[in-house]
């Protein structure tokens, strides 16, 4: 057999270590893992001394969305060619419920406004935050679409987005009869309302207070309330954007007593501090929920150890820093941070080169686990013979600071400014296509397709 294109000398992570081995591709996917001649393709790329990692799948980024009176830079092209430069080749974004509107038609409006720019493949998580007879009835045909994923809120009410406990037990039924996974963001209206409405009355309302208007426990307690929801029902759970000590410890109890959870997390919240609230430019890093204390790192690092926390996604928002001076009080800034560009290279320095993770668990965190979770699994997600050829060549020795000058994404600003890591991707490759070499970008609007989900 003529191959496409052979990848030869590579140190593959499938994500079980494979060693070095070659990965032959033909027709878009895996063909074939062994010793290959050059004579054997019609490309063969020198991958010796880098690690080949399975393309990384992204779960939680916002392209074109509205928020705090302005929108969200990136579309889905240029989200997801600053993506592809980052080793990301699946992007699952959300399609946002309003109330009084099928949840269907927004799906449908989200995938109009995906079709025919994405880079790489796609699909989307549904939002619903009107939970009524006709959401109920048109969940079946969300799934039937291949969109198998739901999120919900627990805060938000002045904004439409929060859904009480009732309806999320309702809703949450019908997502186990569906087969389908419940996704939740976890914090306390209640709480957090009392919370703001007293630094308000304080006068304390600059970027320098905000994360004392979202303390640790409107997060922790949404966390418990939920999981003891779910465990009601019987549904998959995923909390997304852990962001606290006493969120992780929750997820740990919940998994340990047997119960399906899964915790996803973000860059920011295990390299960042709430030190760079007290900044001058402490608004860029208002993003939901705040980043924490010192404590709080080291026990999300800890779950990441220990198997609680399992997916690693970015929470893309990218705003600009002018759109973050749109307003001088925390709660009229729009919350959210750039970043689907540098996790990759984020986690391989501050989690493998400091002896936090393995080779093996960077490409689950990244890549694997959320496959699984949001069944991909091994379409995506793997290195292995039938997978699709989604790969990333990673140079373990490359130097290079972040900047926002220098990434791909509308963003003028990174939360990681001038940080210096080491290990970059150097090449992405979408279904055997090379998208991204050595910083140029290779692919077009449209390579991508929706990725529907058993």
């Amino acid at each position: 057999m003529k191959y496409d294109l052979v990848l030869k000398g590579g140190h593959v992570f499938a994500p079980q270590d494979l060693g070095t081995v070659d990965v032959a591709v033909k027709g878009g996917r895996i063909a074939a893992l062994g010793e290959f001649d050059a004579g054997d393709a019609e490309t063969v790329i020198d991958a010796s001394g880098k690690l080949i990692f399975p393309g990384v799948v992204e779960t939680h980024a916002h392209m074109l969305l509205p928020l705090a009176g302005t929108v969200t830079k990136n579309d889905f092209y240029s989200g997801t060619v600053a993506g592809a430069f980052g080793g990301v080749t699946t992007l699952i974004d959300f399609a946002d419920q309003k109330k009084g509107r099928p949840p269907m038609e927004v799906v449908q409006e989200r995938m109009g406004q995906a079709t025919g720019k994405c880079v790489v493949d796609y699909s989307f998580h549904c939002t619903l935050t009107d939970i009524n007879e006709n959401t109920l009835d048109q969940m079946a045909d969300i799934v039937r679409l291949g969109i198998t994923s739901f999120k919900f809120y627990t805060i938000y009410k002045s904004d439409g987005l929060y859904v009480d406990d009732g309806e999320i037990l309702r809703a949450f039924e019908r997502v186990r009869e569906l087969g389908a996974i419940a996704t939740v963001h976890c914090e306390n209206e209640a709480i957090v309302r009392r919370s703001t409405e007293a630094l308000i009355s304080a006068g304390n309302v600059a970027p320098r207070f905000y994360p004392l208007s979202k303390p640790e426990i409107s997060e922790v307690e949404a966390i418990r309330r939920v999981i003891l929801l779910a465990r009601q029902v019987g549904v998959p759970l995923l909390i997304r954007h852990v962001s606290s000590e006493g969120g992780v410890k929750a997820i740990r109890e919940a998994k340990m007593a047997g119960q399906v959870v899964y915790g996803e997390t973000c860059p920011p919240y295990l390299t960042l501090t709430n030190d760079v609230y007290q900044r001058d430019d402490g608004q860029n890093f208002i993003v939901h929920p705040p980043i924490r204390e010192a404590k709080d790192m080291h026990e999300i690092w800890k779950g990441i150890a220990d198997g609680t926390i399992t997916i690693i996604g970015t929470d893309d928002c990218a705003f600009t820093r002018e759109q973050k001076k749109i307003a001088d009080v925390f709660y009229k800034i729009p919350g959210g941070l750039p970043g689907i560009e540098v996790r990759l290279s984020m986690m391989y320095s501050e989690g493998v080169l400091k002896n936090r993770i393995t080779l093996e668990r960077l490409a689950e965190l990244t890549s694997t686990n959320p496959a699984k979770a949001y069944n991909i699994f091994p379409r995506k997600g793997a290195v292995m013979v039938g997978s699709d050829a989604d790969l990333v060549v990673f140079d373990p020795k490359k130097e290079m600071t972040i900047t926002g000058e220098a990434t791909h994404d509308m963003a003028d600003w990174s939360p990681f400014e001038g940080w210096k890591v080491k290990g970059v991707p150097q090449m992405t490759i979408s279904k055997g296509k090379v998208i991204v070499k050595d910083g140029e970008f290779l692919g077009k609007a449209g390579d991508g397709s929706f990725l529907a989900r058993n």
